[in-house]
């Protein structure tokens, strides 16, 4: 919970509540010489400021006072499970499409789409999940629209909040959390469909996996409303600057070990710059927790905000103990964006 606090926090309720960082309080830190401190608006809230979206990079938390929301929709969910004919890639990128703006995405559903590839029968996985916060009745003018595409298998059910994750994607959800694979992780944002692009990927990535049979990945998009996490007072935000991404997307590769990593890096070099260029975003948005970590750190925390968080990085870690993975440099003297757009 306070791991993906930091990074920001998204998921399916973010267009009701904001980010999971919104609801944070205060927190309690070990820093980099051994200090226990408490960071919150009243206290170091500079420092408070960077652990909402740069947390890794500042101690270790120890415990972590949030704001806690009563049960949304009582605590009942929609959840819809589709599989779909890889032949419907296009239409299926369509109606995410036709679901770009914020007044017609509603912000009590979460929706994510997910693309693999099945080496016994040599075909593509298509799939979506489908969470709503709301009665049948209200989900159902949206159902519609991926019911029209002619699911091969489809499941609705209304559940409480703490059985989404067992009964999410026909059952299987939580074998995203399997153990002891060797995985590398892509990841950016867009605030735009591209369907040709999309569904260009879907080609290639279903061809890249039939070449390649040790290539176990996958192809994700997960689309939450943006308007409560945009209606936080700029003020209030911590450093985390993406608000504004309404699809993430998501390349996760899983095979044997590392002999194949400069395969998969150079399939994808290319893939991840071609959906940077149609993303609608002029500097590439990466959200932090779902980063590589070859993006560079103005996108993944806005190089508006590195010279603030790069001088609290030497105040708090002049060491450069913390952060490894998505590190904040000491100094910042605005160099490249990385490898999104190299």
């Amino acid at each position: 919970m306070v791991g993906a606090t930091i990074g920001a926090g998204v998921g399916p309720l973010e267009g009701l509540h904001g980010l999971v960082l919104d609801a944070l309080v205060s927190v309690r830190m070990v820093t980099a010489s051994g200090q226990l401190v408490t960071a919150s608006d009243d206290e170091n809230g500079d420092l408070f400021w960077a652990v909402r979206g740069a947390g890794a990079n500042f101690g270790i938390i120890t415990s972590a006072t949030y704001r806690v929301h009563n049960h949304t929709n009582g605590g009942q969910a929609v959840n819809a499970d589709f599989i779909f004919p890889p032949a419907a890639n296009v239409s299926l990128f369509e109606v995410l499409k036709s679901w770009d703006d914020d007044d017609v995405f509603p912000q009590n559903l979460g929706l994510e789409i997910a693309a693999s590839f099945n080496h016994t029968s040599q075909l593509p996985n298509l799939d979506a999940n489908f969470i709503f916060y709301g009665t049948q009745e209200a989900a159902q003018p949206y159902l519609d629209k991926l019911i029209a595409l002619n699911p091969l298998r489809y499941q609705n059910l209304t559940v409480g909040w703490n059985n989404l994750t067992n009964v999410a994607g026909f059952g299987h959800a939580s074998g995203v959390c399997a153990r002891g694979d060797y995985t590398t992780h892509y990841s950016l944002g867009a605030n735009r469909t591209d369907v040709a692009t999309f569904s260009a990927f879907f080609d290639n990535f279903t061809a890249f996996s039939a070449a390649n049979p040790w290539f176990d990945g996958s192809f994700a998009l997960e689309r939450y409303n943006t308007k409560a996490a945009l209606a936080v007072p700029e003020s209030e935000r911590g450093v985390y600057p993406w608000r504004d991404i309404k699809t993430l997307v998501i390349f996760e590769n899983v095979y044997p070990n590392s002999s194949h990593d400069a395969a998969v890096a150079a399939f994808y070099g290319p893939v991840r710059r071609a959906f940077q260029a149609v993303s609608g975003f002029a500097v590439p948005h990466v959200y932090v927790n779902y980063g590589y970590g070859d993006e560079g750190p103005a996108a993944w925390y806005g190089a508006h905000n590195l010279p603030r968080l790069s001088a609290l990085k030497r105040k708090w870690d002049p060491r450069g103990y913390f952060g490894a993975g998505n590190p904040v440099p000491l100094s910042w003297e605005g160099e490249g964006e990385g490898a999104l757009i190299r």
